[in-house]
């Protein structure tokens, strides 16, 4: 038995409400049964608390994803549904994370630590690499090109500061409430819903440099969809021709060279693309098993 699960309750509880981020109540609760039942017995005032400093910040634009989630805002949406959201959203009161039921407590939870902090290091990671190519490509910098290059590669710089780190986070959380708000998803929408027009509402809260980021991330993701899809290119054109003999009215002539059948994909979110890497990374390790064996 660990040191820590002997300690009194009182000071068990004391430290589970005092624990920094999502990602380490996770591991305490998953590493010990005595933690786990001390907070099954108190999990939402827990997980507010933690959420509270772990999502300082940015916390108003993951109440926005958890908001607009087709299971929460419903199905069909009018035009006056999302702009009753965008007054919420834009509000300049604060939006108190006690407001928050349990089950979207759970589910901004888990997102949070299965998606938007691993998407936000493989963002991180991609960046720093397009950082240490421009440094290099750059004739009159070659000097600092070289000290960039060495500290990315000293790993100098991929530690993040907690306000880099916000801006990035934020940035993932706009981007995933536009997807849920105008992206291919479950939602269906009524005639008075007029796509063009909520979107430059929605983006016209945010301040320049809060678009750009989230055009960054938008490159990020179409970068790592085409890497996926490049390595199944020729079963999805096979897929294709296989479709376009069982109904020709549907499907175009398929040119191997041509823009991937598949390209609506890129308009997804970074749950769907953690997802298809996860999945892509599941399969290289049991083929990497398979050769061992």
């Amino acid at each position: 038995m660990s040191p820590l699960e002997d300690l009194p309750a009182e000071l068990r509880s004391l430290l589970l409400w005092n624990i920094p981020d999502l990602s380490s109540l996770r591991s305490l609760v998953h590493a010990s049964p005595v933690f786990h039942a001390q907070y099954r017995a108190d999990r939402d005032g827990i997980l507010r608390a933690c959420m509270g400093r772990d999502m300082d910040g940015f916390f108003i634009d993951a109440w926005a994803t958890t908001r607009t989630r087709v299971s929460v805002m419903g199905s069909p949406r009018t035009f006056q549904q999302v702009t009753q959201f965008f007054s919420s959203y834009y509000s300049a009161a604060p939006i108190n994370v006690d407001s928050m039921s349990s089950g979207c407590l759970c589910w901004l939870s888990a997102f949070h630590i299965n998606v938007a902090r691993p998407f936000a290091k493989l963002y991180t990671n991609w960046a720093l690499a397009n950082l240490k190519i421009a440094a290099l490509s750059s004739p009159k910098k070659q000097q600092d090109a070289g000290t960039a290059a060495a500290e990315i590669d000293n790993g100098k710089t991929s530690s993040l500061s907690r306000s880099e780190e916000v801006r990035v986070l934020k940035a993932i959380y706009q981007y995933q409430t536009h997807h849920n708000l105008f992206g291919r998803n479950e939602a269906r929408y009524d005639q008075t819903y007029v796509k063009h027009d909520l979107a430059v509402r929605f983006y016209n809260k945010f301040e320049p440099w809060e678009v750009e980021a989230i055009g960054c991330i938008n490159v990020f993701l179409q970068d790592a969809y085409e890497v996926v899809f490049d390595e199944v290119k020729g079963e999805l054109i096979t897929l294709r021709q296989h479709f376009a003999i069982m109904a020709p009215t549907s499907f175009g002539p398929c040119d191997p060279d041509g823009p991937s059948p598949f390209a609506f994909m890129s308009t997804s979110s970074p749950f769907f693309i953690m997802t298809l890497l996860l999945r892509q990374r599941a399969c290289m390790a049991f083929q990497i098993k398979e050769k061992r064996y």
